[in-house]
């Protein structure tokens, strides 16, 4: 029988103060693994491996931030958060959201029901 595993952790809060302290350091940990995976995947017409895999799989980075939160659920490390963040940036680059004059920043939930199909909504409930 495989051992089971209780993790303790502590709770900090999270502050609009506290956010804005550390948003720094978190962009430069962000910062540095996107560039060092940059150069690392590159692929030579001036794109990753990621834009080739996901020219045969639209949902991959969809499933690879997926297998992050399940390694971060299990193990709780640091590394499987930054990897997180990461893969929600490529996505956000590569769905073109970085070109819309306009952000979707709104998180109000005024209006879900309107904006959303019915499924995404009835699951949310």
């Amino acid at each position: 029988m495989a051992e089971q595993r209780t993790l303790i952790l502590d709770h900090h809060p999270t502050t609009v103060a506290i956010k804005a302290e550390f948003w720094p350091k978190f962009e430069a940990i962000i910062r540095k693994q996107f560039e060092h995976g940059g150069d690392k995947y590159s692929f030579g017409c001036g794109g990753e491996w990621t834009d080739i895999i996901r020219q045969f799989d639209p949902d991959w980075v969809l499933g690879t931030i997926l297998k992050y939160v399940g390694r971060y659920k299990t193990c709780r490390r640091e590394r499987d958060l930054i990897k997180i963040a990461t893969y929600c940036f490529v996505l956000w680059l590569q769905d073109g959201h970085h070109l819309k004059s306009e952000v979707d920043d709104d998180t109000c939930m005024e209006g879900k029901e309107e904006a959303l199909p019915r499924e995404a909504t009835r699951s949310a409930r």
